[in-house]
């Protein structure tokens, strides 16, 4: 899969009921991780039990969670991730289904530059680790992200179906 066909795959303000289970778990996963911080004072769902549960490893919840604050810590802007209930993607929910693909694709491992959309150069290179750690993590709980499979299920994408991304392990 080239990258360019995953850029494409996922927009903001899609619908959530598009996205394929795995999608809508991390999606909803990030969603959970995010609402302690949007509103501190409310009590919120634990952001592991659903990855947990779907047999994501205990490192892979770690890398998750690295990930995610890394870029809050450094983030260049406020992140677009919308309440749990919401019925629509959020741009950044988008980007981090693209990137998730993109390591599962094998089309990220050279670089940081989708993850300099969310911060600079030096935080990106750190997230990396803990982006394509993550992806590992959701391959070997069998939770792969196939946008081209999504697209096949909305009539509106056209697109080169068939073509299954290979998950891909660190070494």
């Amino acid at each position: 899969m080239k990258p360019d066909q995953v850029e494409t795959a996922y927009k903001t303000d899609m619908p959530m009921g598009q996205l394929s289970t795995v999608e809508a778990l991390i999606v909803t996963s990030f969603r959970l991780w995010a609402a302690p911080h949007r509103e501190p004072e409310a009590t919120h769902p634990v952001w592991k039990t659903g990855l947990h549960v779907a047999g994501v490893a205990p490192w892979g919840l770690h890398a998750f969670d690295t990930l995610l604050w890394v870029t809050l810590a450094s983030g260049a802007y406020p992140l677009d991730v919308r309440c749990h209930t919401s019925t629509k993607l959020g741009r950044d929910e988008a980007h981090l289904l693209k990137m998730l693909a993109m390591c599962q694709a094998g089309t990220i491992n050279d670089g940081v530059m989708p993850l300099s959309l969310w911060m600079p150069c030096f935080a990106a290179q750190t997230a990396l680790v803990h982006l394509q750690l993550f992806a590992v993590a959701l391959c070997n709980a069998g939770l792969s992200i196939d946008p081209v499979i999504r697209e096949a299920r909305n009539p509106n994408h056209s697109s080169q179906l068939g073509q299954k991304p290979t998950p891909h392990t660190l070494h």
